[in-house]
């Protein structure tokens, strides 16, 4: 997280949970299909960029095409999951680039050298910001000097912070509302909802920090908060105006990363 709280951005060591997931050295894709006792699910290997060894998939459109990062001798690639076949993008390999957004008109967001970069018909352009996602109408949201911004037309925009000095946003639904975490006063960090040119400050499950980390077009937002007195944390789903934790599998941590 953003600030005190351990950060699962992509392109680290950490874990991933989006419904296309890690799970092991190879990205997985989980389709579900209707079955007589509810839903199930097809694990699909996603494989790997020819040379590549070590796939983690980071974002998912509508149309099934996922994106990620891959590990070719030894630098870390980009790349795009389409119809069956997984392929490098055209941008550097080096350490922490990878592709973190795709949204359904095929254009994907991510960076390379520690720059960010819009790929779309097989050409990047470079954008003054660490993008974290895109919607449909090809507004980017992300980070720029330490604080979560919109990236559209051209011209980026701050979004501010609940009070304190940072943040960071993490995604963007095609309503145009911005999901993340910024510090409150008191160095903590919160999840907050951007929208209306105002940033919402989502509150906690009762412990002292939380992140949002995904939206839908119905305003429905999930992440992870930690919970009152402990450090542990717990996977939220924030709806109607309340947060709502969703429990765990036993002890240990559980996040949302997706909705």
């Amino acid at each position: 997280m953003f600030g005190s709280r351990s950060n699962r951005r992509p392109f680290s060591s950490t874990k991933s949970l989006r419904l296309a997931c890690c799970c092991g050295p190879l990205a997985l894709l989980a389709a579900a299909s209707a079955a007589r006792a509810g839903l199930s699910y097809t694990l699909t290997d996603l494989g790997s960029v020819p040379g590549g060894s070590a796939s983690n998939p980071y974002a998912i459109n509508n149309l099934g095409q996922v994106v990620g990062q891959d590990s070719v001798a030894g630098q870390s690639v980009a790349f795009e999951y389409s119809a069956g076949s997984m392929q490098a993008l055209n941008v550097p390999a080096g350490p922490g680039n990878g592709a973190s957004g795709i949204n359904d008109a095929g254009q994907i967001v991510g960076q390379y050298s520690l720059v960010g970069f819009i790929y779309s018909g097989g050409t990047a352009q470079t954008i003054p910001l660490v993008p974290h996602g895109i919607n449909d109408a090809g507004q980017v949201v992300g980070d720029a000097n330490s604080h979560a911004v919109l990236y559209q037309s051209g011209s980026v925009k701050d979004l501010g912070t609940l009070g304190g000095a940072g943040s960071t946003a993490s995604a963007i639904n095609n309503a145009g509302q911005v999901v993340g975490s910024a510090h409150v006063s008191s160095g903590d960090s919160h999840a907050f909802l951007y929208a209306g040119g105002a940033m919402q400050d989502l509150g906690t499950l009762g412990g002292t920090g939380s992140e949002a980390r995904g939206i839908n077009d119905a305003g429905q937002v999930v992440g992870d908060s930690t919970l009152r007195g402990s450090s542990d944390e717990e996977a939220f789903l924030y709806t109607n105006g309340k947060m709502i934790g969703l429990g765990g599998f036993g002890a240990g941590d559980s996040g949302a990363e997706g909705i």
